[in-house]
């Protein structure tokens, strides 16, 4: 599960609202993470190798691989 979400699509599904929209990932997809100001950020499911594109290219700041990891660089609230 991602904490946010960028994808609406049939692959994914988006639960909750406001800073407490969570993604549900599929097999093969990570949670692409980018911090913005004080405790809002973006982030959401997408595949390992578009997320890993996405950070070589500054869009992303990192691609975790469990909720865990999502969840210690996503902090909610």
């Amino acid at each position: 599960m991602c904490f946010g979400c960028l994808n609406n699509g049939v692959n994914s599904t988006c639960s909750g609202s406001g800073q407490y929209r969570f993604e549900t990932c599929q097999p093969g997809e990570v949670c692409a993470f980018k911090a913005l100001f004080g405790h809002s950020d973006i982030g959401g499911c997408l595949a390992l190798a578009i997320c890993q594109e996405k950070v070589n290219a500054n869009l992303y700041q990192s691609c975790c691989n469990s909720t865990f990891c999502n969840l210690q660089k996503n902090p909610r609230g």
